[in-house]
């Protein structure tokens, strides 16, 4: 999803995501975002869903090779 994308346009690009999610009130259980480049740039979109009332019924989130590395630990 993010490979060929700028650094830049990840941010912007989880946010429309989540902000989509959000409008259809979508309760998901499970989210794998597994193999993207979403990199540390990306944690805060994920951060702000993940503490939101959106994601109370999520029960798993992959995020395998993501690119991360420590920058990616997310505490809700």
């Amino acid at each position: 999803m993010f490979t060929s994308r700028l650094k830049e346009e990840i941010p912007k690009t989880l946010l429309l995501l989540f902000n989509a999610l959000q409008a259809c009130s979508a309760r998901l259980v499970e989210l794998d975002l597994s193999d993207n480049a979403i990199g540390p740039m990306g944690v805060p979109g994920i951060e702000n869903w993940l503490s939101s009332v959106d994601a109370s019924e999520l029960k798993i989130l992959r995020l395998n090779n993501c690119g991360m590395g420590i920058a990616g630990k997310v505490s809700v």
